[in-house]
């Protein structure tokens, strides 16, 4: 099913991208790089996607999740990836930064360190660690080699 895009954020130059890495001190894969330019956020259809967890039993019952909505940058509006970056950093895997959530909240990650380059995440805001402890993957869940692999995996609602 081919993808569409809603409410998409404004058009996006390279060298606003180079200064997004410039801040997150990593390059962005060009797959993900490719879709912010060619939509820089937005609402997704289909919208529905496959989360496994490993060795998270609290996590029956929550194999699928919804994007509601992907971050844009440089867009005046809440889902700003900048403002999500500011409020976040710290509290999801410093290897990892958000690119959109679901209606609850959760957030989709997408992974900027060296074993996680490029890989897709659902980072389960109601299981965050304690402040005063560094903030891992016990909340997180993993739903994608690489960006492309997440976008080709959206399904409709079930």
């Amino acid at each position: 099913m081919k993808l569409e895009m809603l409410s998409i954020g404004p058009p996006l130059t390279s060298e606003q991208i180079l200064a997004v890495e410039k801040v997150i001190k990593e390059k962005l894969p060009p797959e993900y790089k490719e879709f912010l330019l060619q939509y820089n956020g937005g609402a997704p259809y289909p919208n529905w996607f496959k989360i496994q967890w490993e060795g998270q039993y609290w996590a029956l019952g929550q194999e699928f999740g919804i994007i509601e909505y992907f971050l844009s940058i440089y867009a005046d509006r809440p889902a700003e990836f900048f403002h999500y970056y500011k409020i976040f950093n710290g509290r999801i895997p410093s290897d990892t930064i958000a690119i959109g959530f679901d209606p609850g909240g959760n957030l989709i990650l997408l992974g900027k360190g060296k074993a996680n380059y490029g890989k897709v995440f659902f980072w389960m805001h109601s299981y965050e660690t304690n402040e005063e402890m560094e903030s891992d993957y016990s909340n997180v869940g993993f739903i994608a080699n690489s960006f492309n692999e997440f976008i080709d995996s959206l399904f409709p609602e079930l």
